[in-house]
């Protein structure tokens, strides 16, 4: 089939959607639910296959977002992500199909709103993503690395390797423009503390936004966020990839907001970044109330971004999400927490911005055991069962190190700020058990995450074998954990049928992520608690 006649087809059926009676009729999660579940893949009709897809895509980006139904975008989006992954490998394996070069193929993968894992992409002889660079620099998930600063990478070919024209730059089928604010999930484990303790279900758990940087007459796609070690600025091929990111949702003013604002609206977003980048800030972990109540020397991911949108002449967020009673509760007892913080997905939620398309990285499999562990441990904020001496002491016992690495004369603080790359003003503010607090959680979440992924093997035993100059030795027998052996068949069937709502409220899930939160066990076991004096 002529490829222009397949692209021809596409667009014709696509065009006869959009003409279909819509008056008086707004689409809904549930009407995206069904479309889904009921989509069928048919590779004889791989055209019209990819066009339906594609509509389904368009509801999605469309759908009218507010905080009333955050829960049901919320399950939409891990619906949508699942059913990403599923269409992704069926069209892997009917590649053949779609196009008869490389180059039209790529064409084609470059228009879907998922971008394929690098081993995916080699399997059909294509890069992940149309514009994406030949070699990736060492760009860290929320670490700090040479490529961490604008003037280390802004003048690299890799740079500007997509097309640009005034304040937009293409990638990946989304047109971004200079202000456009970007909202997702991180290729980390880092955020369970604050997303489990929130009124509102978010979408995305960290917050960037896009600009064009200007050097010497020429255009730089760049996106900036914060991270660990304070304002990070990262090109935006790379941040739209699973080395970075998992999910990212990109938001823009809508045309009416626009037109209130100064022409020189993009310019003065950019010059507020063009001095950022020569005075690194530091991370505020304390979750005051907003950035006007602060250091502006200390800020959140999502202060960031609204400062440089307060620098465009963008008004503030009025409404922000809440702390759960209980948990507010509980975590006060460890540091400050305001009632009310500025988050994500207050920007979503904020009425004047609008969704222009998201990118998916395809890691759905760890995804949803990342919420499902969320929800874990929301249940024991709400238990209060947190409050045991074991609990307390691991918490005390790292923020005696945070506390250290604070301390310029401190030999322990000198050794860890060298061994981690860490300066005194860089590391992050807050109170030290606080800190400390969302340290402990993350790490719970890494292990038991790894666990029920395969990702990290168990010691089940020892084996005795004959190795250098014949002396014996003992050497670990690894096996996967149970979780593994019990999520593994749920999650490598992923299907449009998945049952998302039940599987991240389903009790006997709840207990095999449990389990495999070992230390969780001991700390939180009541019956367990060690009552005696010291």
């Amino acid at each position: 089939m002529d490829f222009k006649y397949m692209i021809f087809k596409v667009v014709v059926v696509c065009l006869w959607i959009l003409t279909l009676p819509s008056v008086g009729y707004s689409i809904t999660s549930q009407d995206i639910t069904y479309e889904i579940e009921n989509f069928q893949f048919e590779a004889s009709e791989i055209e019209q296959t990819v066009a339906s897809y594609q509509q389904i895509q368009k509801s999605y980006v469309q759908l009218h977002r507010e905080r009333s139904n955050h829960s049901e975008l919320m399950f939409l989006k891990y619906k949508m992500e699942i059913f990403n992954y599923w269409f992704s490998q069926k069209l892997i394996k009917n590649v053949e199909k779609l196009a008869r070069s490389r180059e039209q193929v790529e064409e084609i993968f470059d228009l879907l709103p998922f971008i394929l894992k690098d081993d995916f992409a080699r399997k059909i002889g294509i890069k992940s993503s149309k514009n994406s660079p030949e070699k990736f620099l060492e760009v860290k998930t929320l670490e700090r690395t040479l490529w961490s600063l604008f003037d280390n990478w802004k003048n690299l070919s890799l740079a500007t390797s997509y097309p640009i024209e005034g304040e937009s730059a293409y990638f990946h089928g989304i047109t971004f423009q200079t202000g456009d604010l970007i909202v997702g999930d991180t290729n980390t484990y880092s955020y369970e503390l604050t997303t489990a303790t929130r009124d509102t279900e978010e979408t995305g758990n960290h917050s960037a936004i896009f600009v064009l940087m200007h050097v010497n007459g020429r255009s730089v796609p760049t996106v900036f966020d914060m991270h660990a070690d304070g304002v990070r600025a990262t090109p935006l091929s790379h941040y739209l990839n699973g080395r970075i990111n998992t999910y990212l949702e990109v938001y823009r003013l809508d045309e009416k907001e626009r037109r209130l604002l100064d022409k020189d609206w993009q310019s003065k977003i950019r010059a507020y970044f063009e001095k950022v980048v020569l005075k690194q800030r530091s991370y505020k972990f304390d979750f005051t109330a907003r950035v006007e109540n602060n250091d502006r020397n200390m800020l959140t991911c999502t202060e960031l971004v609204e400062e440089a949108m307060r620098a465009g002449g963008i008004a503030p967020v009025t409404e922000l999400t809440t702390t759960l009673p209980v948990a507010y509760e509980v975590i006060t007892k460890f540091g400050t927490l305001s009632r009310e913080y500025l988050t994500p997905a207050d920007f979503v939620f904020d009425g004047r911005f609008k969704m222009v398309g998201y990118v998916d990285m395809l890691n759905i499999k760890t995804n949803i055991l990342v919420k499902l562990e969320s929800n874990v441990f929301s249940r024991v904020l709400k238990e209060q069962s947190i409050n045991t001496n074991k609990v307390l002491k691991e918490i005390n016992r790292k923020a005696k190190s945070i506390a250290k690495i604070r301390q310029p004369r401190s030999l322990l603080g000198k050794i860890i700020r060298s061994v981690s790359d860490l300066t005194i003003l860089s590391f992050p503010t807050g109170e030290p058990n606080l800190i400390a607090f969302n340290l402990l959680f993350n790490e719970e979440t890494e292990n038991a995450v790894k666990l029920c992924s395969g990702e990290k093997k168990v010691i089940v035993g020892y084996r005795t074998t004959n190795k250098e100059r014949g002396i014996p030795m003992r050497e670990p027998i690894k096996g996967n954990d149970q979780c593994y052996d019990y999520f593994s068949p749920l999650l490598e069937n992923l299907d449009p049928t998945f049952d998302v709502r039940n599987f991240l409220t389903n009790e006997e899930n709840f207990q095999v992520m449990s389990r495999a939160m070992k230390s969780l066990l001991v700390y939180f076991n009541s019956a367990d608690e060690d009552t005696s004096e010291e």
